[in-house]
């Protein structure tokens, strides 16, 4: 509960740094960049990462409704501003809307970040949703699908590196066909490998 405030807190304080049109813009994050605390293994590259975000996206897209890209430039526009207030990454972000009855967002690896077209109505201003994307961007910024997934290779399949796209869709599907009743057994019950966390 504390971190998830103390995270709720930081993208505030990021999306309050976003400027109005016609202000000075930054040329930068002037910040100096935190370091993390708690290591998480991660045995992908960048280039493995984005990837992986690939095979995700091939995986998860079908599974919803999603609005035509040129439906979701706002969403692009607002990410952003975002990303121009943090040091410049390799990462290749896209942000697109979906249908969904519920308040969601979530994201992929490799920058893939999607939001619910209810969550963009339910916010009171951009702020509130500069603060959902600001979440997500933080959750790709930070490797979390990476570091899930070199945990879910290992315990899962003994997978301890990744070689090429090949590979890493090869690993990728053999993982997503492993037995319920072993899912189980080998890893936390509790959290799901078909489910990207939206809270």
């Amino acid at each position: 509960m504390m971190q998830r405030i103390s995270a709720i807190a930081f993208f505030l304080l990021l999306a309050g740094s976003l400027t109005p049109a016609g202000a000075q813009q930054s040329t930068g994050c002037t910040l100096p960049e935190p370091t993390l605390t708690i290591h998480r293994a991660n045995i992908f590259t960048a280039q493995q990462e984005q990837w992986l975000g690939e095979a995700q996206a091939e995986r998860f897209e079908p599974h919803y409704l999603l609005l035509p890209e040129s439906k979701s430039r706002y969403l692009t526009e607002l990410g952003e501003k975002l990303l121009a207030q943090l040091p410049p990454t390799p990462v290749h972000y896209s942000f697109r809307i979906f249908e969904s009855p519920e308040v969601r967002s979530f994201s992929l690896a490799g920058g893939h970040v999607y939001v619910s077209r209810k969550l963009i109505l339910d916010a009171h201003n951009e702020d509130e949703l500069a603060g959902a994307l600001a979440q997500e961007i933080g959750r790709v910024d930070t490797h979390h699908a990476a570091t899930v997934y070199t945990r879910a290779f290992d315990k899962l399949m003994g997978v301890k590196s990744i070689g090429d796209q090949a590979d890493l869709n090869d690993k990728f599907q053999r993982m997503l066909n492993i037995p319920k009743d072993v899912l189980v057994t080998k890893w936390n019950p509790r959290l799901s490998i078909d489910e990207e966390r939206s809270d």
